[in-house]
């Protein structure tokens, strides 16, 4: 298996326990899952992904503030991996 696709799916592991979290209502643990993301694991969107990604680190973010910037961050495609369903 390809490095880029190892990563890829990891990327896509820690989108879906965030997205879990989220369903369920535990901001810590969907914070947790996106706190070891990289701006550059995000398609073509480096920029966006880094202000999320910091919003997700910043312990002064307000709750909406971080469901907002979660709900955005799962559903970014990982970078170098093939599209799935999901992404469309």
């Amino acid at each position: 298996m390809a490095a880029w696709n190892e990563r890829a799916g990891f990327v896509r592991f820690q989108q879906e326990r965030a997205r879990h979290a989220l369903a369920q209502g535990e901001l810590r643990a969907a914070r947790a899952a996106l706190r070891v993301l990289r701006a550059t694991d995000f398609a073509g969107v480096p920029v966006t992904a880094e202000a999320l990604l910091a919003v997700i680190r910043d312990s002064a973010s307000t709750d909406e503030e971080v469901i907002a910037a979660a709900a955005a961050l799962v559903r970014l495609p990982p970078a170098d991996a093939p599209p799935t369903p999901t992404d469309a």
